[in-house]
């Protein structure tokens, strides 16, 4: 069957599903996944990750809010979206539950970065790495969806003028800027592997050549939008 790492902000919900009579259940391949965050997410370019597997205990957590020792700042707010990202992938059907996933053969490794509320691209990158040591490890992933993006709307962080090897310009984030090269070098590893990575180019409706990672400056990874509002 075809693995899918699922990279997102959280998986709210995840633990319930996998139940049995879930919607996920058995599509998980929790023991393959990770939640990274930074443990200092009040800086601009945080160094320092926590960087563990999954337990049972820490994805049945995810529906609840909990704070992180290294500081006050949140280590967790709950966050459905990347449990609804796995079901839209790999949820079963004919179960008379739910949805009925595109492809319900796939299994999902969930790898979450961030709190729930806000992450990092040197956590995404950190996920990108962590997906390449699993394919080294004997531990095949096929496929790697994010839909996370870097956009070019009021009040989400974009960037300006890029091309096609480094930033030309400043950056609104710096955060971005710092990790664009470090990601198009793991993002060409992954693909010489090949892995097919798709990307999403956000909701707003903005000029997808100023995106990140879903956009020009990435021409192997996999950009998907639309055309009209969903």
């Amino acid at each position: 069957s075809i693995t899918v790492a699922v990279i997102d902000n959280g998986f709210s919900g995840m633990y319930a599903a996998m139940q049995p009579g879930g919607d996920l259940e058995r599509q998980i391949k929790w023991q393959e996944g990770y939640r990274i965050l930074a443990k200092n997410q009040g800086g601009l370019i945080p160094d320092t990750y926590i960087n563990e597997s999954w337990t049972l205990n820490r994805l049945e957590l995810e529906d609840f809010q909990q704070f992180s020792p290294y500081g006050n700042t949140t280590i967790q707010a709950p966050e459905s979206h990347g449990t609804k990202v796995a079901g839209t992938i790999a949820a079963l059907t004919n179960n008379g539950k739910g949805i009925a996933g595109v492809a319900p053969q796939a299994k999902i490794v969930p790898i979450k970065v961030g709190n729930g509320r806000t992450s990092s691209w040197g956590e995404v990158n950190l996920a990108l790495n962590r997906v390449y040591q699993n394919i080294h490890s004997g531990m095949p992933i096929d496929i790697v969806n994010m839909s996370l993006w870097n956009g070019d709307t009021a009040g989400n962080d974009y960037l300006l003028g890029w091309n096609t090897s480094l930033p030309s310009g400043n950056s609104v984030n710096p955060d971005a800027s710092k990790w664009y090269s470090p990601m198009q070098q793991i993002v060409r590893f992954l693909t010489d592997e090949g892995v097919i990575i798709v990307a999403c180019a956000g909701n707003g409706g903005w000029n997808i050549e100023r995106n990140f990672p879903a956009g020009p400056s990435f021409p192997n990874i996999i950009s998907v939008g639309a055309v009209e509002d969903t």
